[in-house]
């Protein structure tokens, strides 16, 4: 555990280190539901529909891909 590490220094650099591991995850992650709302919205599936399968709301869904709409 972070806290137990007695130097100060240390025991940053590693809280450092979990942040940036804990960041690079939500990303990929990020990058994998956005794919995949993707490939549901290009296959037909309905914006409410792929918000209750993956459990977020049908105006998130939709701020995704207007999100994906103006950087293609």
């Amino acid at each position: 555990m972070l806290a137990a590490i007695a130097d100060p220094g240390e025991r940053a650099r590693r809280a450092s280190e979990l942040i940036e591991a804990h960041q690079r995850a939500i990303a990929a992650g990020s990058d994998i539901r956005r794919a995949v709302i993707e490939e549901m919205d290009r296959d037909g599936v309905a914006e409410a529909e792929i918000a209750r399968r993956i459990g977020v709301t049908r105006q998130r869904i939709g701020q995704l891909l207007a999100h994906v709409d103006k950087i293609k």
